[in-house]
């Protein structure tokens, strides 16, 4: 977990951007690989996912690894503790499943970039404008 300056960091922060790289030893793949990410919370209720397949991305690489980058702009959620499980798949199978690789600790950031922050603690931001 990576903030956008690249540094590590172990809490985020709603509205800021998270990084999440993922290294894959290449074991004969041959064929493009599917990669994706589900978040959960504390009680194991799914959060969001985020698909290489959902944006018609896949991975490809000659080489020895390879180095796929989940990149959120805006960090969704309000705050609490919450889980990822990732999985890489190719056309036909599933090729690995990592359940509960890394938790997070969320908390309430400055989402919109006024300086206020919101007061409800639960749940997902959302960009939106009033006409």
């Amino acid at each position: 977990m990576l903030n956008k300056n690249g540094k590590t960091i172990d809490t985020l922060l709603s509205g800021e951007t998270v990084r999440i790289e993922i290294q894959i030893e290449k074991k004969n793949f041959t064929k493009p690989l599917e990669i994706g990410i589900g978040f959960y919370n504390s009680e194991d209720a799914p959060q969001f996912h985020c698909s290489t397949k959902t944006i018609n991305k896949s991975y490809v690489s000659e080489d020895e690894f390879l180095t796929a980058i989940l990149e959120i702009e805006k960090w969704p959620i309000a705050q609490g503790t919450f889980y990822l499980n990732a999985y890489v798949r190719d056309e036909l199978k599933l090729l690995d499943h990592v359940v509960e690789s890394i938790w997070l600790n969320c908390e309430k950031g400055d989402f919109y970039g006024t300086g206020i922050l919101p007061s409800w603690n639960k749940g997902f931001y959302c960009d939106y404008d009033w006409k």
